[in-house]
């Protein structure tokens, strides 16, 4: 497995946490609550790693 999908899996395996943990906060505080706009904004930053990291393995092939 190439450098390129470990950092994949690990973006994934960070997002899918911090999805999780924003579920909890939601559950627990409410969806208004700043906290789970936090992790809604960690979330959009993760999400961007990812794009970020597949757009630069599809234009080096």
């Amino acid at each position: 497995m190439g450098s390129k999908s470990l950092k994949l899996s690990a973006y994934l395996d960070d997002l899918e946490e911090l999805r999780a943990k924003m579920m909890d906060a939601a559950r627990e505080l409410g969806i208004k609550h700043p906290a789970v706009l936090k992790y809604s904004m960690e979330i959009d930053e993760a999400h961007n790693k990812i794009l970020r990291l597949e757009h630069s393995a599809y234009y080096s092939k």
